[in-house]
């Protein structure tokens, strides 16, 4: 009979029969919750390491112990107290003390950048995302620590960039090269949102289980307890799926003339974009009760004000200021013409760059950071597609880019 068997799991007094027995169900249950917890912490691809503090491991999956040759967590910390031992050092990448902190301090204190390690197995450098989550057991602070290999990624963007370098060089089809050029820098804001999306809950889960672990080790798990982590984790990973759907579904192609409102459009955005606007401490206004009626591509609009968006985001980068709004407004004229305007306060576009930036290639960013495609595909969207126009201002305190076209009618 399976433990998981509510009859199994509650116990049967009737059954029973004698102390002895109830005792044997219970060591069985608490041996299955180990197993199963176990198995969820191993089961993940990431490499998770437990500190106690901002320094001495606790604990390693198997992904952590494969990665390092070790057969468990006593035999590595025979030989090292923290995973950042193995560390490279380079530009670009943590180290063990960054700025005069631990690199958990200050991966914690610097929640909207993304941060990179460099590890080696054998002959081969690694490059790994990393991310940390605090949890609280009992008068015990613990930083979860996950590192996601995207060695294979590095690689094909690095081979992907070569390749289309020597493309613009051939300038071969400059149409076709750009087109494909967008869509894999949409590929990469997705992946980028469902990264930003899946990182919190896929810490919680693992935070889950090293806490069942904590309280079987302190004697303190009961079925509730059980019922109750699995439950959660359950609900957690119903969600992780839930976000690939929407994603899937919003960014199917589809280039059908629709009746839609600005702020229905905004909320499927601000679903996809929620997690890295607010890693970085900006926040969507826009008023989801106007009741202006479009008639046009909705997802092409959604799609030119997620680059929009995108860019807004970008133009906050490295400052420090105590607000940093998008503000998305709508406007209906009486001759029925559309205006949208994406707003933010990061200090505006310098007047030797604003006749530029709709230009192919041309971006302010540093290199590797950007490749000048998104606006300039927007704009292309905006006049080929909703046949409109778009321009950039400068206001007090930022940049504005307005989207004008005619408001259609599904006849």
């Amino acid at each position: 009979m399976s433990l998981l068997n509510p009859k199994v799991l509650m116990g049967d007094h009737n059954d029973l029969g004698s102390k002895t027995t109830q005792l044997h169900m219970l060591n069985k249950r608490l041996e299955y919750s180990q197993k199963y917890q176990k198995a969820i912490f191993d089961g993940q691809p990431n490499i998770i390491v437990a500190n106690f503090n901002i320094q001495t491991l606790c604990d390693g999956n198997r992904a952590f112990l494969d990665f390092f040759g070790y057969s468990d967590i006593p035999s590595f910390l025979a030989e090292h107290e923290c995973i950042c031992d193995f560390f490279i050092e380079r530009e670009g990448y943590l180290s063990t003390m960054i700025e005069g902190k631990n690199w958990i301090e200050y991966i914690k204190e610097n929640p909207g950048y993304s941060h990179y390690v460099l590890m080696k197995k054998g002959d081969k450098e690694h490059v790994f995302s990393v991310s940390v989550n605090e949890v609280h057991i009992e008068n015990d602070k613990i930083n979860i620590a996950s590192f996601s290999d995207i060695t294979e990624l590095e690689g094909y963007k690095k081979t992907l960039e070569e390749r289309i370098k020597a493309e613009v060089a051939k300038n071969l089809n400059k149409d076709r090269i750009m087109h494909n050029q967008s869509k894999s820098i949409q590929m990469g804001e997705m992946l980028n949102m469902i990264a930003h999306q899946w990182r919190q809950p896929l810490n919680a889960i693992s935070a889950s289980a090293i806490s069942v672990s904590m309280k079987l080790e302190l004697g303190e798990l009961g079925p509730e307890d059980i019922r109750e982590h699995l439950t959660y984790i359950q609900w957690r990973v119903q969600k992780m799926s839930q976000t690939i759907n929407d994603f899937m579904n919003f960014f199917k192609p589809d280039q059908e003339v629709q009746q839609f409102r600005l702020g229905d459009v905004m909320k499927e955005i601000e679903s996809l974009m929620r997690a890295q606007l607010q890693a970085r401490g900006i926040r969507l206004h826009y008023d989801s009760r106007n009741p202006i009626v479009m008639c046009s591509y909705k997802k092409e609009l959604a799609h030119v004000l997620i680059n929009l968006i995108a860019n807004a985001r970008d133009a906050y980068e490295g400052k420090h200021l105590d607000s940093k709004p998008i503000e998305i407004l709508l406007v209906q004229a009486e001759d029925e013409t559309i205006h949208i305007s994406v707003r933010d306060r990061a200090g505006g576009i310098s007047p030797e760059n604003m006749d530029k930036i709709f230009n192919p290639y041309f971006t302010t960013k540093d290199q590797g950071k950007g490749t000048g495609i998104g606006l300039y595909m927007s704009k292309r969207i905006v006049c080929e597609i909703l046949k409109g126009m778009i321009e950039a201002v400068n206001t007090e305190s930022g940049a504005e880019f307005i989207i004008t076209f005619k408001n259609k009618y599904i006849t």
